[in-house]
């Protein structure tokens, strides 16, 4: 059986276009992905089961019940900081901070410098390139030249030969954690109060998601309303529901692409266990997560000047450099390498489905209810 974790909808539309065709019975599933921002690539809910074509497998990432109630987040994100650093020393693995220089790893890696000791600074392997060195240089020259350990990206992959002896760390899922750029380029576009109101007002609703496709907008809708029920906590404003968006509906999204390139070079037992226990996602642990639910109306009330106003006023808090906290604005990722664009689905076992195999092109054929793929 085929429980899948990841399934590319736009990279399967991209080989097959009838798949949007109204014709064809599943096509709003593909439809919306396309048509309506702030979809992932692979649709799944983290707090219930959706009613979809194909079968997925419980989320990678279920939602953690809540255990504290620190809105502090300088708190929060020392305190993971704190059970890494304990980690390292216990499993005695060598540390990789992916570093790109934007907001995210650079709060990861501010916490660690805040709370680790110098052995382990001594252990701390800085993966970075140019491009991270220009996005944020004078933390660079006054933080890590000199002073931790770097490798180039270009240098780095996770292999067969290294995935069990290290700690791979990056900022991913930071995004849905702190809500969405979504709600932000509303505020800036003077739109605020929209945010403020009642996501049951269907017209205002409907607004907040700018698309032309209003069939592919209504189906996003309904997916959205029928997991709020299983939030565990209160969904009213319409900044509630697109927080609630991203962060029930797009991290598992977020999850499996990052890992597809990631642990590209890895089979699926490697892979299984890279991300069992050498993937350490500051940003997903427990308390990050229960930070995010118990502080929307406070995030919604820095939204207009930043919604990643906490972590950015954390990494002032610790290098001082106003320029970077007023005007660093989100760019790409740093990522190694590119993940192979044939792979369209992962099972929960973490094998790769790929265009380039027969069999693979004809299990999905199945999924899809179509035979265009067979061949």
């Amino acid at each position: 059986m085929h429980k899948l974790v990841h399934l590319q909808l736009c990279l399967i539309s991209s080989f097959d276009k009838s798949l949007h065709d109204k014709n064809y019975l599943n096509h709003s599933w593909f439809n919306l992905v396309r048509d309506v921002s702030c979809w992932g690539a692979h649709i799944c809910s983290r707090s219930n089961q959706l009613d979809t074509p194909w079968e997925l497998d419980i989320s990678l990432a279920p939602i953690p019940k809540i255990t504290h109630n620190e809105k502090r987040f300088d708190v929060v994100l020392d305190s993971v900081a704190e059970k890494f650093c304990h980690l390292v020393f216990q499993t005695q693995r060598t540390p990789y901070i992916m570093w790109s220089g934007g907001i995210d790893s650079t709060s990861i890696l501010v916490s660690l410098l805040r709370v680790a000791n110098k052995e382990l600074h001594e252990r701390l392997v800085i993966v970075c390139n140019q491009a991270s060195i220009d996005e944020n240089p004078y933390f660079y020259h006054r933080y890590i030249k000199d002073q931790l350990r770097t490798v180039d990206t270009d240098q780095f992959a996770v292999t067969p030969e290294n995935y069990n002896k290290i700690l791979y760390v990056n900022g991913e899922c930071a995004e849905m954690i702190f809500g969405s750029t979504h709600p932000h380029n509303l505020a800036r576009l003077g739109q605020l109060d929209l945010l403020n109101h009642s996501w049951r007002d269907n017209a205002l609703l409907s607004r907040s998601m700018l698309t032309k496709n209003q069939h592919a907008l209504e189906f996003g809708l309904d997916i959205i309303k029928e997991s709020i029920k299983y939030s565990p906590v209160p969904i009213e404003t319409i900044h509630d529901f697109l927080w609630w968006h991203y962060f029930n509906f797009k991290i598992n999204d977020s999850l499996t692409r990052i890992m597809l390139t990631v642990a590209d070079q890895l089979n699926d037992q490697q892979a299984t266990e890279f991300w069992k226990d050498s993937y350490y996602l500051f940003y997903m642990r427990p308390e990050m997560q229960i930070w995010s639910m118990i502080t929307n109306n406070h995030r919604r009330e820095h939204m207009h000047i930043d919604y990643k106003y906490d972590a950015k006023n954390y990494i002032y808090q610790f290098d001082l450099n106003d320029f970077y906290r007023n005007n660093k604005q989100k760019h790409v990722s740093l990522i190694a390498r590119r993940a192979d664009g044939n792979v369209f689905a992962i099972d929960q076992n973490w094998r790769r489905y790929s265009f380039n195999r027969v069999d693979d092109r004809r299990l999905l054929a199945k999924w899809l209810g179509k035979n265009t793929h067979a061949d």
